[in-house]
C-alpha cells in the first residue's frame, strides 16, 4: 500500500502573519495510494495505533446574542478551490478538507496548519483515491479519516476507510461499513479520539460502524438500530452517546460504547440533511433538504421548536455555540442564521460572500469566538470563488 508523502509547501505566505494579528485582535488561540485488492471478506487491517492524546482546550469565551454584533472575515485557506467538506482538530491547531472529483491530478484531500498554513498532507487523484469527501480529525490532529474506493470499476465496492497517523505517516486502520450502502458519507471522532464512526449512504440503503482505534475493532450494533442516512454524524461532547439521522426523517441516540439505542427522536417531515449536538448536553438540532430545523430537548426527547429558512432553502450544516446559546445554520445560499436557544428566535442573518455556493461545513474554533467554514471570498479576475475561511466574532 503506498501512502503520498506529506508535501512541505506553504500556501499562504503571509498566513501566519495575519493569524497572529488576529490572535491579538480577538484573543483567539492557535486554535493511499495504490488500491488493494478487493476481498469478499472485508475484514479490517490494523496496525496499533498510539494511545490518544488529551487535548487541551483554550479558554472558552461564549458567544452568545447578548454579545454578537457581526462577523468579519480573518482568513481564507485554498484560494480559487471549492472543498465541500471540512473539518477542525479540537485543540484548533489543524484543518483537513476535502472534495469529490476533481480533475485528474488534482489535489482532493489536504491538511493544513491552521497556524501557519502550512501544507502537511495532501492526496491526489493520481494517489488512486477518487471517492474523498468525507474526512475527520482526531481531537488532537493526529489522525486522519477518510474515505475511498476499493475498487475504482466498482462504485458499490467503496465503502472502505482509513485512518492515517500524520505524524507516524502510517495507516492505523482500514476497514468497510459491514452493511448496506454504496459509499461512505460520513466519518466523526469521538471526543476523547478513541472511536470513529463511519456511515454510508446514497444507494442502495445505508449503514454505520463503530470502531475501536485502540483495538481496530467494531462495536457490535444492537438490533434495532435502525438504518441510518450515514453523513449525519453528531458526537455528545462527553463522547459517550452520537446521533444519526434515521432513514429519512427522525434521529437515533446511540452509546458509542455498546451500540445500544439509547432513544429514538419523534420523527420530522422532510429528509434530513444537517445534525448537531449541543455541547452542553441540552439539546439535539438537526436541519432538512426542504428547509425546516427541529429541536428536540435531550433530557425528555420532546421536540421544542421548528424553524424555517427563508424561501425553503435546505439546511447543510449546524453547529451550536460552545455555551450552547445559540444554533448557527448554513444555507445551500451560503446565508448563516444565528438563533436563539432560549427563544429559537433568529438573532442575526450573515449572507457570506459567495452568494451562489453551499454552507455545507461549520465549526466553532475552540475559544468559542471563531467559526470555520466552507465558503469565503477569493477572486479569479472579477469572480468571486468560496473556500475555506475563518470568520471571527467581535464584540
Amino acid at each position: 500500500m503506498h501512502i503520498p508523502s506529506r508535501s512541505l509547501t506553504i500556501s499562504h505566505t503571509s498566513l501566519k502573519s495575519v493569524i497572529a494579528a488576529f490572535l491579538c485582535a480577538f484573543a483567539l488561540t492557535a486554535c493511499g495510494g495504490g488500491q488493494p485488492t478487493p476481498t469478499n471478506t472485508p475484514a479490517p487491517t490494523f496496525t496499533p495505533a498510539p494511545t490518544p492524546t488529551s487535548t487541551p482546550v483554550p479558554e472558552q469565551v461564549a458567544l452568545s446574542a447578548a454579545n454578537i454584533t457581526g462577523l468579519t472575515l480573518i482568513e481564507t485557506f485554498s484560494d480559487s478551490v471549492i472543498y465541500e467538506n471540512v473539518a477542525l482538530s479540537a485543540d484548533g491547531k489543524r484543518i483537513a478538507q476535502s472534495r469529490p472529483n476533481p480533475s485528474n491530478s488534482e489535489v482532493q484531500l489536504m491538511v493544513l496548519s491552521a497556524e501557519t498554513g502550512e501544507t502537511l498532507f495532501s492526496m491526489t487523484t493520481a494517489d488512486g483515491v477518487v471517492q474523498t469527501s468525507p474526512v475527520a480529525l482526531s481531537p488532537d490532529g493526529r489522525l486522519l479519516a477518510y474515505s475511498y474506493v476499493v475498487n475504482p470499476n466498482s462504485i458499490t465496492s467503496s465503502k472502505a476507510f482509513r485512518v492515517y497517523d500524520l505524524d507516524s505517516e502510517t495507516v492505523v486502520l482500514e476497514g468497510e461499513v459491514q452493511d448496506g450502502g454504496s459509499q461512505v458519507m460520513g466519518l466523526a471522532f469521538s471526543p476523547d479520539g478513541a472511536k470513529l464512526v463511519a456511515g454510508t449512504g446514497v444507494l442502495s440503503g445505508d449503514g454505520i460502524s463503530i470502531w475501536d482505534i485502540a483495538t481496530g475493532e467494531r462495536v457490535t450494533l444492537a438490533a434495532d438500530v435502525a438504518i441510518p442516512s450515514g453523513a449525519q454524524i453528531a458526537f455528545s461532547a462527553q463522547g459517550n452517546q452520537f446521533v444519526t439521522a434515521v432513514g429519512n426523517a427522525s434521529v437515533q441516540i446511540i452509546d458509542a460504547d455498546t451500540g445500544a439505542v439509547v432513544s429514538t427522536l419523534p420523527r420530522v417531515e422532510g429528509r434530513i440533511q444537517s445534525i448537531a449536538y449541543d455541547p452542553t448536553g441540552t439539546h439535539i438540532a438537526a436541519g432538512t433538504r426542504e428547509g425546516q430545523i427541529y429541536v428536540w430537548a435531550i433530557a425528555d426527547g420532546q421536540q421544542v421548536a421548528t424553524m424555517a429558512t427563508e424561501a425553503g432553502r435546505e439546511v447543510l450544516s449546524m453547529a451550536f455555540t460552545v455555551d450552547g446559546s445559540l444554533l448557527v445554520t448554513g444555507e445551500s445560499s451560503a446565508v448563516l442564521r444565528f438563533w436563539s436557544t432560549e427563544t429559537w428566535a433568529q438573532t442575526h442573518t450573515l449572507q457570506l460572500l459567495n452568494a451562489g455556493s453551499a454552507a455545507s461545513a461549520l465549526i466553532f474554533t475552540p475559544d468559542g469566538k471563531g467559526l470555520l467554514t466552507n465558503v469565503g471570498l477569493t477572486r479569479t479576475g472579477m469572480n468571486p470563488i468560496p473556500a475555506t475561511s475563518l470568520y471571527g466574532a467581535f464584540e
